[in-house]
């Protein structure tokens, strides 16, 4: 089949796996969450997000020209705490972005109970979650718009992103913006390495205001990296795996519950995984000041591990939001300890994992 044919079949595909009247196909998730919010016709006012997340989401926000705000996550399973989102709302606050995080599902019943209340426009990311469920509803179906991802994520086909929704005013003003989107940079992979580099270096600065304009000024000078027209070639691979999914969930859902039989220890603070979420990684929580030290093991030792996201969001961009409304963000960024769970993972592989955990929780 031609490209063409396989754009058609995929956002069929979507539209139906997904409930959703209206498909369009972009670059990747930032470009979608942009194109969403640039669709409100909002012209200023703030956005409200999980304080854990990676910036891409927080950077959609700036391009659109609105303020990115945080909210305070859950200790057991990462995602928006929606007593803290009750609590940072203002009169400007315009849209909440809940994040379906690691490919566990947010409270979205109450999340949204929470947008209808104060007149708020809801985009679900469920860029990590693609393929699970909340309270019997697919993902992907909650809000007014939902984004997902199909670079490096869940749905693996290198890049590439959608936008679903079931407002026609806002496909209009989506299929008109869409026109506008530049191509995807020819150095984008050379270009994101560099971006990530100083983003890193940035959240090190030890000088709030200093560190916060550094990351203001970032996403501007690497906007092209975010915001891009969908490439016809990547349609046949990203439909292809849309069609592996519910195997791809499966594999992971194992390898998620051997590493919860395999790493048992008293320093560990485990997530309250729900079945009917995907996994993209399996996070727990290391008690104490193990977090570096283990994660610098398991990497010289050839395994995957991460400590996302590096810094919460609320240490990244300007705001004066008071440091005491995120108190499980500060303690899960401190102690997340994010390990890989991709089909191609081995029971050996995830044994050594885990036998590298322990061994550095009992070195002392």
């Amino acid at each position: 089949m031609k490209n063409n044919e396989y754009i058609t079949l995929l956002k069929e595909g979507l539209s139906e796996r997904f409930d959703r009247k209206y498909v369009f196909l972009v670059g990747r998730a930032t470009t979608a969450i942009y194109l969403a919010l640039k669709a409100t016709k909002v012209k200023n006012g703030n956005v409200v997000l999980p304080d854990i997340l990676c910036p891409s989401p927080a950077n959609a926000v700036l391009y659109s020209g609105l303020r990115p705000m945080f909210c305070d996550v859950n200790l057991h399973d990462y995602n928006m705490n929606a007593e803290s989102l009750q609590e940072v709302i203002t009169k400007d606050t315009r849209a909440v972005i809940p994040v379906h995080l690691f490919g566990q599902p947010a409270e979205m019943d109450k999340i949204e109970e929470i947008a209808e209340d104060n007149d708020l426009f809801v985009i679900e990311d469920v860029a990590q979650a693609i393929g699970g469920e909340y309270k019997g509803k697919k993902l992907g179906s909650f809000g007014d718009v939902s984004i997902l991802s199909f670079g490096g994520k869940i749905i693996d086909a290198g890049d590439g992103g959608a936008l679903l929704t079931d407002s026609a005013k806002l496909a209009k003003s989506v299929e008109n913006d869409i026109g506008k989107l530049s191509h995807k940079p020819l150095n984008l992979n050379q270009r994101y390495d560099e971006y990530k580099k100083y983003f890193y270096k940035t959240a090190d600065v030890r000088d709030a205001y200093k560190r916060k304009c550094l990351s203001l000024a970032m996403p501007y000078l690497y906007e092209d990296l975010y915001l891009y027209k969908f490439e016809k070639e990547i349609a046949e691979k990203i439909y292809s795996e849309v069609e592996k999914l519910e195997e791809n969930i499966l594999k992971r859902k194992e390898n998620a519950r051997m590493y919860r039989e395999k790493l048992r220890h008293s320093y560990i603070i485990y997530p309250e995984y729900k079945y009917n979420g995907t996994i993209y990684r399996y996070s727990i929580l290391l008690k104490g000041r193990y977090q570096k030290k283990v994660t610098e093991e398991l990497r010289k030792s050839g395994y995957d591990a991460s400590n996302l996201y590096y810094a919460p969001l609320h240490e990244m961009y300007l705001g004066d939001q008071k440091q005491e409304t995120f108190k499980n963000t500060e303690y899960i960024s401190k102690h997340i300890l994010n390990l890989w769970v991709e089909p191609r993972i081995t029971e050996e592989y995830i044994e050594g994992v885990c036998e590298t955990i322990i061994q550095q929780l009992e070195s002392e």
